[in-house]
């Protein structure tokens, strides 16, 4: 899973950062837009992270809450 969380970013992200890089790079306060958006990238991944960390501990709960179900049907 965290491969394709890596790809994800990369297929939808990526070429649309590179159109707004261009597009600002041609306008004389681009560097400045360019630096609001790099800096909201940073800070919307940090979120990110720190949300997924917070679901990781409930998530692995429910799953082992769901195969000690399953485990019990199947048996």
């Amino acid at each position: 899973m965290n491969g394709v969380a890596t790809i994800l970013p990369t297929l939808f992200l990526d070429p649309h950062i590179a159109i707004l890089t261009e597009r600002s790079l041609q306008q004389k306060t681009g560097a400045e837009q360019m630096g609001k958006l790099f800096g909201w990238l940073m800070i919307s991944r940090f979120f990110g992270t720190l949300l997924a960390q917070l679901f990781l501990v409930p998530a692995s709960q429910m799953i082992i809450w769901t195969s000690a179900i399953l485990s019990k049907i199947l048996s």
